[in-house]
């Protein structure tokens, strides 16, 4: 049965039970310590925006977007590999495994298979995401377009607007903010739909048998429903161990994403037991 008492139960006695786990979480949490760390020096182009600096060269621009794109591919596929290691450790049928499981996943006979699907599912996640960009974007326009018109030559605040500016202004950050609102309302149930895509895959991937992105993608949503509200309340349980992450550089994440995923797979686990298996099954997508 799905408790959350009982999820966090058994992901205690696996770490417990399995002495030295922190090491398969060694690399990725080096990579995002460093990235971190190199970051906290580099400004951002909203800062670079809001100072005034327009001057922003193309090369800036491309490399701006294209680090996290590349960054965000890399650290999840790390976790994708803690998160496959931990399956087989709790399956018992990992044979090997240390601080080189965190890029297990890149050695996988079908590869090919999980990075399409692990692709496929951030793209209808980017998506279902859109209007969380177009919020922000708003939001900021309003405030650059405010220090432009409030700012007189010298560079000090004037006091003055233009006449309709400020209902403009005003109206333009309050449909910012209520798009944002509104696209974190669409976006984290869908996040939550999608929550045991990976899990099915490897599944899937165990028995030599691999339907297509497709196919999990519906069964992941199909699974979850009903279930959405319930692995929510298990990630809060986690949220203490994530801001402390924030905190220190992710280097908490040692114990903490070991622990997690074990967590996400005994849930996943209590779901197949509560679900039929057909709903389970993606060849019945």
């Amino acid at each position: 049965m799905f408790t959350i008492s009982s999820i966090v139960e058994k992901a205690q006695q696996f770490l417990r039970k399995t002495p030295g786990v922190f090491q398969i979480a060694l690399i990725p949490v080096f990579v995002s310590a460093f990235v971190q760390l190199v970051s906290t020096s580099r400004q951002t182009i909203y800062e670079l925006i809001l100072s005034g600096d327009v001057d922003l060269h193309l090369s800036y621009l491309l490399s701006s977007m294209l680090f996290p794109f590349l960054y965000g591919l890399l650290t999840g596929l790390l976790h994708l590999s803690i998160l496959w290691t931990i399956v087989r450790l709790i399956k018992q049928t990992a044979l090997n495994w240390g601080v080189g499981s965190a890029v297990s996943i890149f050695h996988h006979p079908q590869f090919k298979h999980i990075l399409f699907t692990f692709l496929a599912k951030k793209f209808f996640l980017f998506l279902w995401s859109l209007l969380l960009y177009v919020g922000p974007l708003l939001i900021l326009g309003s405030i650059v377009w405010f220090n432009n018109l409030a700012l007189g030559a010298d560079g000090q605040f004037s006091g003055q607007l233009p006449p309709n500016s400020l209902f403009l202004l005003t109206l333009g950050f309050l449909v910012g903010l209520g798009l944002l609102f509104v696209g974190l309302a669409i976006y984290i149930p869908q996040v939550y739909a999608y929550a045991q895509v990976e899990l099915i895959l490897f599944d899937s991937l165990e028995q030599d048998r691999y339907p297509g992105a497709l196919a999990i993608i519906r069964s992941s949503r199909r699974l979850m429903k009903g279930y959405k509200f319930k692995q929510f309340v298990l990630d809060l349980r986690f949220i203490g161990w994530f801001i402390l992450g924030i905190l220190t550089f992710d280097l908490t994440g040692l114990y903490v994403w070991p622990y997690y995923y074990a967590a996400r797979v005994y849930a996943y686990q209590a779901i197949l037991k509560e679900k039929t298996p057909l709903a389970t099954d993606p060849k019945t997508s």
